[in-house]
Order: C-alpha cells, then structure tokens, then sequence
C-alpha cells in the first residue's frame, strides 16, 4: 500500500452511486458538513454507534457517532437546514448557508486542526455541494436581494442571485475548503446536466452554477467520478470510481490511484 499523503478530492456521479458510503470510510475523527437531508448520512451512521440527532431552534443539528468499545467520537455530523426556506429574511437567527461559514470560518480561525499540538479531525467532508449551492441561491433569495415583486418576480433576479452566490462559494469552496491542513478534504458532488470546455475539449463535469463547474474541479487534486456498473459475477450493480479522464468524464489523480478504483478510502492506495 502506498503511504497515504494528504487528500484532497471531488467525488461527484449520480445519485445513488454510494458517493457517501465513500466518504464514510475515510480515516476518522471524521467532520461533516451536511447540506443533504438527514436521511441521506445513512453510511456515516453506520460507522459506530449513533447519538440522537439534536437540533437547534434555528434548525441546524448536530449528531455524535461513537465507537461502541472505546466511546470515542468517529464523527461529527453538523447538518446545516431550513426550518422556513422561504422565510429567512425575517428570521432573528443566521440561515443555514450563513451557519456553515460561521462553523468553517471558527474552525479555521480558532484552530481546530491543531489543538494543543493535537490535530481533532483525520478528514472533513463536505455533503453535498449541490445542497450546500441551493443553500447559498436561498441567501440571496430570500434574504440578501429579494426580487421587488415577490416570489412571483423571481425571474428578473436569477442572473443577479446566480452571480453573487457564485462569488460567496468561489470564497468558501474554492478558497478556504481545499486548505483545511493536514485533514483530508473530500467535497461531494452531483454529474451537471451540461458539458463544459476543458482545455478545447467537452467533458462533463460536477453540477455549479456558471464557471464553478470547472474551477471547483480545479481547486482539488483528486477527481473521481463515481458510476454503477453491473457485474455477472455478482449479480448486482456494483459501484466503482474512475479516475482519470476518459474524454467524456472529467477525472484525475496525482496520488496514483488506481483506474478503476474500489469506492473506498483503502481502495485509494492500492496498487494498480
């Protein structure tokens, strides 16, 4: 096996890929950012014994998975929501995208990678950037340039909301995420709907808005895209990852990992 060195990656396909499942088995303590709805973090559950999930009256929550012998934290769950998606401009609490720049920008500040020499967190995960994009359309939405007319006039503000939640994610997902040091980052991720230029070549790409399709799959040395496949042998769909680019998908490795990959974090570094 190779020596497992710092990761930094997209894994985007899908849905119902097991993207998650992927995510689960990385290295613990594990830290993750869930946009998704609850019921999607079956995979991180399962990794121990889980604690009730207890939110907060502003509608975020925080869930404990522990391992059952020695009762220490395997992950942490932070679930950012909406409890009223419409009606967060009126609200005296932050919304759900505010509550997770709040958490990443204390992490960062306060250092939660390095506490007393000790770094609390192995890998941070982010799931999924799809949710956590529509989250951050709401803040504008909603909150930050309501259309004049209402819901009904939302029409006239979409370039508007789409260019000033561009700039807040290029800040938060571009610049921030990929610098957790020495965690393993991993920003999870659905197949866009459209094809986007790469080096004069048409590759699909993760779901953005505008240019992030691509300059989010920049920021990240890993790219895999995840795909189901059926094997004979089994009888059943089987999950693998693709890493490198096939001239369809856009995917990379500077870790070497092997093409085909096993969807799992030891999967990584075996050897071709």
């Amino acid at each position: 096996m190779k020596s497992q060195t710092q990761w930094s990656g997209v894994i985007y396909g899908n849905p119902g890929v097991w993207k998650s499942s992927f995510a689960a088995t990385m290295p613990k303590p594990l830290k993750v950012f869930m946009f998704d709805p609850p019921a999607k973090g079956l995979a991180y559950l399962q990794q121990g014994v889980a604690g009730p999930l207890e939110w907060l009256d502003d509608g975020g929550g925080f869930q404990f998975i522990v391992n059952p012998e020695t009762k220490e934290v395997l992950i942490e769950i932070e679930y950012f929501l909406d409890k009223n998606p419409m009606g967060i401009g009126q609200q005296k609490y932050p919304c759900a995208y505010e509550r997770f720049q709040a958490s990443l920008m204390a992490h960062m500040a306060e250092g939660w990678l390095m506490q007393d020499g000790v770094t609390p967190f192995a890998s941070v995960v982010l799931d999924s950037y799809t949710f956590c994009e529509l989250a951050c359309m709401r803040l504008q939405q909603y909150k930050l340039n309501p259309a004049p007319g209402g819901v009904q006039d939302s029409k006239h503000n979409q370039m508007q909301w789409a260019g000033m939640a561009k700039g807040i994610l290029q800040v938060d997902i571009l610049a921030v995420l990929p610098f957790i040091t020495p965690c393993h980052v991993c920003l999870i991720a659905h197949v866009d709907a459209q094809r986007f230029d790469q080096q004069e070549k048409s590759l699909w790409g993760i779901n953005a808005v505008g240019q992030l399709k691509g300059m989010v799959l920049g920021a990240f040395s890993e790219v895999y895209l995840m795909y189901s496949a059926y094997d004979d042998k089994i009888k059943r769909a089987h999950s693998w990852m693709m890493t490198e680019t096939d001239g369809q998908f856009m995917g990379q490795t500077h870790v070497g990992a092997p093409n085909p990959c096993e969807p799992t974090w030891e999967g990584i570094w075996k050897r071709a």
